[in-house]
């Protein structure tokens, strides 16, 4: 009886050791120091967009950004002036604002609202491209709520602002 006892003694401790081991592996990513600013190039995998990459990109273009409160459009004119409106998906509402952008020399989209959302405010952000979809990543100044933004680019004032 006390081989069966040691036996199973055995068994019940490596399984235990392994259930340990288990509970303790989730554990180990907690320890880890969270990451702070915004996603570096290597972590997205691109670079960001050359200055006159992110001009071709964004002129004559209607950007689309959606959020659980909001579905934004955003059309940048050729000449500098900027039109967006904001839709709430639940009750349909939607406001409208505009104002400037253009692109720096290092290749940051800046935007400066006129009037409507946050007036006065401006921003500049790193531009990525990935295919037809952009990602713009907070650089200085106010962008709004997010720290970055997510979206879909279409060619021409698709939305007609």
């Amino acid at each position: 009886m006390a081989g069966r006892d040691s036996k199973g003694t055995a068994k019940l401790s490596a399984r235990l050791r392994c259930l340990a081991l288990m509970a303790t592996l989730p554990l180990l990513g907690a320890c880890e120091q969270p990451r702070e600013g915004p996603p570096t190039s290597e972590e997205l995998g691109v670079p960001p967009l050359s200055a006159a990459e992110a001009r071709i990109f964004l002129r004559d273009a209607t950007l689309t950004f959606e959020t659980e409160e909001r579905t934004r459009y955003l059309y940048l004119r050729e000449d500098g002036s900027m039109s967006g409106r904001s839709v709430d998906p639940k009750t349909k509402g939607a406001d409208q604002a505009s104002g400037f952008w253009q692109v720096d020399e290092d290749g940051l989209l800046c935007r400066e609202w006129s009037n409507g959302w946050e007036r006065g405010a401006s921003g500049c952000a790193k531009v990525y491209r990935f295919g037809d979809n952009y990602l713009f990543v907070h650089e200085s100044g106010g962008l709004g709520e997010e720290t970055e933004y997510r979206g879909k680019r279409e060619a021409g004032n698709t939305e007609g602002l």
